[in-house]
């Protein structure tokens, strides 16, 4: 079973290599020196404004980071577990064992 004819394959290759798509001339004339140093000054500044966007976003980050360990560990027992522990490292605690001296 054949998909094409010889014709009809002659005539796809045909569209293929030059008929269905355009020619581009190499004669093109470059682009003028006003309009070239205004794309210039646009692509800078659409590049220094593409890194001032990624710096923000990364601060914003940061700060959602901070707020999320500085207020992720609010308990009611906190305080009674950091008194504990000053009380048991600083103070002497339990068996009156002080780490001031090293022995």
């Amino acid at each position: 079973m054949r998909l094409f004819t010889a014709k009809q394959w002659m005539g796809f290759k045909k569209c293929l290599s030059t008929y269905c798509f355009p020619r581009f001339s190499l004669h093109n004339k470059p682009p003028d020196a006003k309009k070239l140093e205004s794309a210039r000054k646009l692509r800078l500044k659409q590049c220094e404004m593409k890194a001032i966007i990624k710096e923000i976003i990364a601060h914003f980050l940061v700060v959602c980071v901070v707020l999320i360990v500085a207020y992720g560990n609010h308990d009611d027992s906190a305080f009674n577990m950091s008194k504990e522990v000053k009380n048991v490292l600083v103070d002497g605690g339990l068996d009156k064992i002080s780490f001031d001296v090293v022995s």
